[in-house]
């Protein structure tokens, strides 16, 4: 049995299990979903319909959503998309959402979000053009005027990650004040290109970077210097990290 926590706007919360919703004939008073997942697989028409009942949600968290092999979560951005239009701070936690990239742009085409969060969602995993998937991503991004926390830790940027720098370019560049992209096995050498790219296009607002758990204990002077290049501009998150207590980044770059 998966387990969600249902919180209405007077902050009363319950736990609801699938045979409950047949109780409701409309809508859901939601105004804030979490929805934590413990089964190996989802019931994913469950959430949809909880959601789709919840035209109020204002914040919404879903972690660890599991599909069968060959299923894609694409059904539930595009709920997203017709049914919340009202949701201010969404958070997609340990799922895998690599191939829902239209799904995604698409939400992001007509919402009000103030907070987005992918974390841990392997989004680059099945990109044949890295690159220029993450350009769209960024785009898409930068028509979201209210939009100003952006997280995408963990989802193996590395070397793209100078991609986000456009997120700071053109005529309307993103209001984002707070950008997570910790634990991305991001390189001192890819740190320092990022850096470059935004003195080219220094964001707007002051920005907090959270670059904390990534290998920047490979080339400490290259680091350091990318981390003085971002001062004017940002306030680095950072924390001490020694690349030999783990091969994770190893493997994702291989």
């Amino acid at each position: 049995m998966w387990r969600s926590k249902l919180c209405s706007g007077d902050h009363a919360c319950y736990h609801i299990i699938p045979g409950l919703l047949s109780h409701y004939m409309s809508e859901l008073p939601l105004e804030k979903l979490t929805v934590k997942v413990a089964e190996l697989q989802t019931d994913l028409h469950f959430i949809t319909s909880v959601l789709r009942r919840s035209p109020h949600l204002n914040l919404l968290h879903i972690a660890g959503v599991r599909l069968p092999s060959g299923s894609s979560l694409s059904q539930l951005l595009t709920t997203l998309s017709e049914s919340n239009h009202c949701l201010k701070s969404l958070t997609l936690e340990d799922m895998k959402l690599s191939d829902c990239l239209p799904e995604i742009l698409n939400l992001l085409r007509d919402c009000k979000l103030e907070e987005l969060r992918c974390n841990d969602c392997r989004l680059l995993e099945k990109w044949s053009d890295k690159e220029e998937s993450l350009q769209q991503l960024m785009a898409a991004l930068k028509t979201v005027p209210s939009l100003h926390t952006l997280g995408l830790a963990q989802n193996r940027l590395a070397k793209n990650v100078c991609v986000l720098a456009e997120l700071f370019t053109g005529s309307s560049p993103s209001s984002v004040k707070r950008l997570d992209i910790s634990s991305n096995f991001i390189q001192p050498a890819e740190l320092l290109e990022f850096t470059q790219r935004l003195r080219t296009h220094p964001p707007p607002h002051r920005l907090t970077l959270d670059l904390r758990k990534n290998p920047g204990d490979r080339d400490p002077d290259t680091w350091n210097a990318a981390l003085k290049g971002l001062h004017p501009f940002c306030v680095p998150l950072v924390e001490g990290w020694k690349s030999t207590d783990t091969m994770v980044d190893h493997i994702s770059n291989m």
